[in-house]
C-alpha cells in the first residue's frame, strides 16, 4: 500500500460512514468505495505483480475513482484513458504505455471500441467474478520512488509524451497544499477534471485526504455548472479560467449569487484579474488561489492569494511562489525553471526529451518549462510561452501581453490574439484576433485600440467564431481555433 492511497485508506477508518463521492444520481460512502477498492484490488493482485502499469479506461465515475485506488493499492500504477478522445491518440498510448492489464466495463468498449489487436488482459469492472477471496492487506508503505501514475501530455507536436509521476512527488503536493489550504470533512470539492489532466489528482487526493466529499461535475453540465455547484452545496471550486469565461459569456452570473462557496482555485492557464471579477460577483465570500505547474512538476508547484481589494487590477493575476521544498529559477532567456520534490521522473521511452527538459545545475535536477515569466515584487509574474513571442515587422512580441491589453481595453474576455500570416516559424506580418462574442463592435474596437497600441500591434483582422473549442481538459483549443480562422480545418 503506497502513502498516496494510505491518504484515502486513513480517512475512510475515520469516519467510514461519511460520504466520499457524489454524482448527480448516486452518493457513496468511503466505506463502499472501500469495498469496492478491495474486491478489485485483490483481482488485480491475482494477475499483477507490483510496480506495473495498468490502464484504467473508464468514464469520469465512481467505478473509475474505484479503479485508480484499488490500482494505487495493489501497489502498481494507474494510466488514465478518455474514452472521448480519438480512437487513434487512445490507441498510441495503450502501445507506449507498455501497461499489463486495462480496467474498463463493456459499454465503454462498446461504445468506444479500441485497436482491434488489443492483446491486454482485460478486467470488466462491473463484472468482477463472485469468487474473488477479500484479503486486507498490512499495512506496509512502499517507496514513494514508486511510480503512481502516468500521464499524457501531447506537447507542440501532438504525439502523446507519458509522463511518469512518483509516489513522493504527489504526496508532497498534497501536503503542501493542505498545509496552506484547510479542506475539512464538511467540504464538498468539485470534481471537473478529466481524469487524464492531472488536476483531477487534486480534485480527488485533497478530498480524501482530509475526509471531505468528491462532487463529480456531470458531462452535461460542465458548460454551465453555477446552478449546479448550488444545488450540491459544493465550497471548493477548481476549474481553468477558460470555464469562468464561458460561463459568463451564458450570463449565467447575472442570474444567481452563491453565497456558500468558500474557495475557489483556478489553474491551467494564464488567469486574468477581469475573469476573477466576474467569479467574484458569483461568489461574493469565496477566498480566490491562483494555482500554477506543469505536469512534469505534478500538479502546480507555485501558489497565489487573490484578497478581494485587489480586483480592480488589470492584466494577469501573478503565479506567485513556490510550495515548500520546491525552487523556481529565471534562465537568462527569461525561461523559468523548476527543482524540488514535486519533480517528475521525466517522460518514458523518450531519452532524446527526457536530456532537453530535465537538466542538471550545480548537481540539482531542473525541468525547463518553455514558460517565461518575471519577479516583481517577490513574487513570479508569468509572461507567456516561449513558443508564443514573434516578430513582428523587426518587433518581438509577447502575444499574450497583447491579448491582455487588448482584453482591458475591450472589457471582453471572450477573445484570444493569434499570428497572422506567419512567414517562418514565429515570424508574422501582424496579429488577428478570433472572438466570440457576437456583440462585439468590431469598428469601435479598431478605434480604441489604434489610441494605445503601436502600429504593429493593431489586430489585422477580426475573426469570430460562433462555437468557441476546448481540448479535453477544458482549455480553450488555440490550435483549432487557429485552423478554423485560416481555414485550414473542416
Amino acid at each position: 500500500m503506497n502513502r498516496l492511497y494510505r491518504m484515502f485508506y486513513d480517512s475512510y477508518t475515520s469516519n467510514p460512514n461519511h460520504l466520499a463521492v457524489l454524482d448527480d444520481k448516486n452518493e457513496y460512502s468511503y466505506e463502499e468505495i472501500y469495498r469496492k477498492v478491495l474486491k478489485l484490488a485483490n483481482h488485480i493482485r491475482s494477475k499483477l505483480k507490483a510496480n506495473q502499469r495498468v490502464l484504467v479506461y473508464l468514464n469520469r465515475n465512481v467505478e473509475a475513482y474505484a479503479a485508480i485506488l484499488a490500482v494505487l493499492y495493489s501497489d502498481c500504477s494507474f494510466v488514465p484513458l478518455n474514452p472521448l478522445h480519438p480512437r487513434e491518440r487512445n490507441d498510441r498510448i495503450v502501445k507506449l504505455s507498455q501497461a499489463e492489464l486495462i480496467i474498463t466495463d463493456q459499454s465503454v468498449l462498446e461504445e468506444f471500441p479500441l485497436t482491434d489487436d488489443l492483446t491486454l488482459e482485460c478486467i470488466d469492472i462491473l463484472n468482477l467474478p463472485n469468487n474473488i477471496e477479500i484479503n486486507h492487506n498490512p499495512i506496509i508503505e512502499t517507496e514513494v520512488d514508486n511510480e503512481a501514475y502516468v500521464l499524457f501530455t501531447s506537447g507542440s507536436t501532438g504525439e502523446p509524451k507519458g509522463v511518469s509521476v512518483p509516489v513522493g512527488a504527489v504526496c508532497a503536493y498534497i501536503e503542501n497544499f493542505n498545509e496552506l489550504y484547510t479542506i475539512g470533512a464538511g467540504d464538498r470539492v468539485s470534481q471537473f477534471f478529466e481524469l487524464t489532466f492531472d488536476l483531477s489528482i487534486h480534485d480527488q487526493f485533497v478530498t480524501w485526504s482530509n475526509g471531505a466529499t468528491l462532487c463529480t461535475i456531470p458531462e452535461k453540465v460542465k458548460l454551465f455548472p453555477a446552478k449546479y455547484i448550488i444545488d450540491k452545496s459544493i465550497t471548493i471550486w477548481f476549474s481553468v479560467p477558460s470555464a469562468v469565461d464561458l460561463m459568463a459569456k451564458l450570463k449565467m452570473f447575472s442570474r444567481i449569487k452563491n453565497e456558500q462557496l468558500r474557495l475557489s482555485l483556478f489553474c491551467g492557464e494564464a488567469l486574468n484579474y477581469m475573469s476573477l471579477r466576474k467569479w467574484h460577483h458569483y461568489a461574493p465570500k469565496s477566498k480566490l488561489v491562483n494555482l500554477y505547474g506543469p505536469t512534469e512538476a505534478t500538479i502546480a508547484i507555485t501558489h497565489r492569494f487573490v484578497p478581494h481589494q485587489e480586483l480592480d487590477s488589470e492584466g494577469i493575476v501573478p503565479i506567485g511562489s513556490a510550495f515548500t521544498n520546491q525552487r523556481t529559477m529565471l534562465s537568462d532567456d527569461g525561461e523559468l525553471l523548476l527543482s524540488g520534490s514535486q519533480l517528475s521522473n521525466g517522460y518514458i521511452n523518450n531519452q532524446e526529451e527526457n536530456e532537453s527538459k530535465f537538466i542538471k545545475i550545480d548537481a540539482n535536477q531542473w525541468y525547463r518549462t518553455g514558460d517565461l515569466a518575471r519577479t516583481e515584487e517577490d513574487e513570479l509574474r508569468y509572461v507567456g510561452r516561449i513558443d508564443s513571442q514573434y516578430q513582428i515587422n523587426g518587433h518581438r512580441v509577447e502575444l499574450l501581453d497583447v491579448e491582455e491589453t487588448i482584453k482591458n481595453i475591450s472589457e471582453d474576455t471572450n477573445l484570444i490574439v493569434l499570428p497572422y500570416n506567419e512567414t517562418t516559424k514565429n515570424v508574422a506580418s501582424g496579429v488577428r484576433i478570433a472572438y466570440f462574442n457576437q456583440a462585439l463592435d468590431v469598428n469601435m474596437l479598431r478605434k480604441r485600440l489604434s489610441k494605445h497600441l503601436t502600429k504593429y500591434m493593431i489586430p489585422q483582422k477580426f475573426d469570430y467564431v460562433a462555437d468557441i473549442p476546448l481540448n479535453a481538459n477544458g482549455k480553450i483549443d488555440r490550435r483549432k481555433i487557429r485552423e478554423i480562422v485560416e481555414g485550414k480545418y473542416d
